[in-house]
């Protein structure tokens, strides 16, 4: 089953990763113009170093784009600042013109911040922290221009100042969006619990109506009965009583039912209309059939990201609509609006609220999704889910 690493995260680290990347090349650029404007000061091991600073800058853009995940990408441009600071001493032609910044200043500033946010934690923070210390001595060093302290601990703070203050809003986004992630799957579980001791209650209830009137039917015919004939009836429904007792008392789903698909249905209506008011929810033929709990749990994840897709995609025009459909063996969910639709091969590529909350998490519990939209048609989302 698909860990439920909820979309909100997954899509704050995808934007994450393409913004960030994309700043990274674009200071990119500016650092590679000053290294050209000094290459006539630089040995050819320059081009080695320069080769690798954008070699990493393009894979972490590359996997950015191609998968909304580039931390690896993130310490390895960190690692490579650090290169550059290490293996400077190896770029000079000739002795360093005084109080000229090396080309590799202008990388080191996003390499901090690749650190922090790459690696986290206590690593994360030393790393950042050595990247403006090694810029100190390598500034203040024959092989770095002999620059004037007081200036290169200016350069040294701005460098610190400007990665912390880019990974706290990071950490910030990041940890908010775990938290919506904690609260959106406490509310799928709670609806989950809710019924299934709304499905023991009506067992219970079911249970203790089928004994009572089966054992006080065998009272009545045996308080009534003057005949053997008369008798033998009221025995024989004294033993069916007895069987019913011990069957109740057998049944595992008396313990751990399954839920109530109408009880889940409603429950979900609730939610839906709680929290999106303009949605409207309608519900057919669900009542006397059951849910699996971990298929109610999935299918309530799914739908909530549907809707939350639709309310938030579709435009402000657009209606959407919630449709849960009882079946002979099974239900049917529909999520349909008539808004913007957008191109299903794009939300593979990108999307994870659709193809992995919706698509993966649904498939992983058997129940079939469809998604069919177009640009300018709307979109429909179907799950169907039919007991083996």
């Amino acid at each position: 089953m698909i860990s439920p690493r909820s979309f909100v995260t997954h899509t704050t680290e995808r934007l994450i990763a393409r913004v960030y990347s994309l700043a990274c090349a674009l200071s990119g650029f500016e650092t590679l113009v000053n290294a050209w404007s000094q290459r006539e000061s630089l040995t050819a091991f320059s081009l080695i170093a320069v080769s690798i600073f954008v070699f990493s800058l393009t894979a972490m853009v590359v996997q950015a784009f191609r998968t909304g995940d580039s931390r690896f990408w993130f310490r390895v441009h960190a690692v490579v600042g650090i290169f550059l600071l290490v293996t400077w001493f190896m770029q000079p032609a000739k002795p360093w013109p005084h109080s000229l910044h090396p080309w590799i200043w202008w990388a080191l500033g996003n390499a901090a911040i690749s650190a922090n946010i790459g690696f986290q934690g206590w690593l994360g923070l030393v790393l950042e922290l050595l990247i403006p210390g090694g810029w100190v001595l390598l500034a203040t060093s024959e092989i770095g221009g002999r620059e004037n302290i007081d200036s290169t601990l200016a350069d040294s703070a701005f460098v610190l100042f400007l990665a912390a203050t880019i990974s706290a809003i990071i950490w910030a986004l990041r940890t908010r969006a775990k938290l919506v992630d904690s609260l959106h799957l406490r509310t799928a579980t709670a609806i989950a619990e809710k019924n299934r001791v709304d499905a023991l209650q009506k067992e219970r209830t079911s249970a203790a109506a089928l004994v009572h009137t089966k054992v006080v039917t065998a009272l009545e015919l045996a308080a009534e009965a003057e005949t053997d004939a008369q008798r033998n009836i009221a025995a024989s429904a004294a033993k069916d009583a007895e069987r019913a007792i011990e069957d109740r008392l057998r049944m595992t789903d008396l313990r751990q039912p399954d839920g109530t698909l109408a009880a889940w249905s409603e429950n979900l209506r609730q939610v839906v209309t709680a929290i999106y008011p303009q949605v409207r929810v309608e519900s057919l033929s669900t009542e006397g059939l059951f849910i699996p709990n971990e298929v109610a749990l999935a299918l309530t994840e799914s739908v909530m990201q549907a809707v939350d897709n639709s309310v938030r995609h579709a435009g402000p025009k657009a209606d959407t609509r919630l449709k849960i459909e009882g079946l002979h063996a099974g239900l049917k969910v529909v999520v349909a609006d008539n808004g913007r639709g957008f191109r299903l091969s794009n939300a593979g590529r990108g999307q994870v609220g659709v193809h992995r909350s919706i698509i993966e998490r649904s498939r992983s519990v058997g129940v079939r999704p469809s998604v069919d939209t177009q640009p300018g048609e709307g979109c429909r989302v179907v799950l169907q889910w039919v007991k083996a």
